[in-house]
């Protein structure tokens, strides 16, 4: 394989640094958004933790369109002139604004799962990339400055982005 280290690791994590790219071209690449970045991301992150932040923003959404229904019925009976319980209709909005709220908490436990699982699992592709490279071609003629920089700039992409 193209990418492959004698050890069987992946080295295309690494394929930046072999070359001894200067450090802005290195910057400039990681600030350059692509597709497959993004797929890689998604799938480090983990099946469960999209499907829990995606289960969470669906719920949300729903409790914003019952809140806008509560709202437009108690509005549609006030304009039909219908005797209407305020205390009824306000006590609803309430139940449902506090559970929105609610809501609000876990899309951000939820998220935070989310980008702590796809960094911790990038971190640890990264690094079993990185200790799997052949020493005499890869180690010999890269300084431990640049790998450091290059490893912690990557995975500052990743958090950002």
């Amino acid at each position: 394989a193209a990418g492959a280290s004698p050890g069987g690791g992946d080295l295309s994590a690494l394929r930046g640094l072999a070359g001894g790219a200067p450090h802005r071209e290195d910057q400039d690449s990681c600030e350059r958004f692509n597709w497959s970045t993004m797929q890689m991301w998604l799938r480090a992150a983990g099946r469960w933790n999209l499907f829990a932040f995606c289960l969470v923003i669906l719920v949300q959404r729903g409790l914003f369109l019952l809140e806008s229904l509560v709202l437009a019925s108690w509005v549609d009976a006030k304009l039909a002139g219908q005797p209407v319980g305020d205390r009824r209709y306000i006590s609803t909005l309430v139940v449902v604004v506090s559970i929105t709220c609610l809501s609000f908490i876990a899309l951000y436990w939820a998220l935070g799962r989310l980008s702590f699982s796809a960094s911790r699992r990038i971190h640890e592709h990264m690094l079993a990339a990185l200790l799997r490279a052949p020493v005499d071609r890869f180690f010999d003629k890269e300084p431990v400055g640049a790998l450091l920089s290059r490893f912690s700039l990557d995975l500052r992409f990743a958090d950002n982005h």
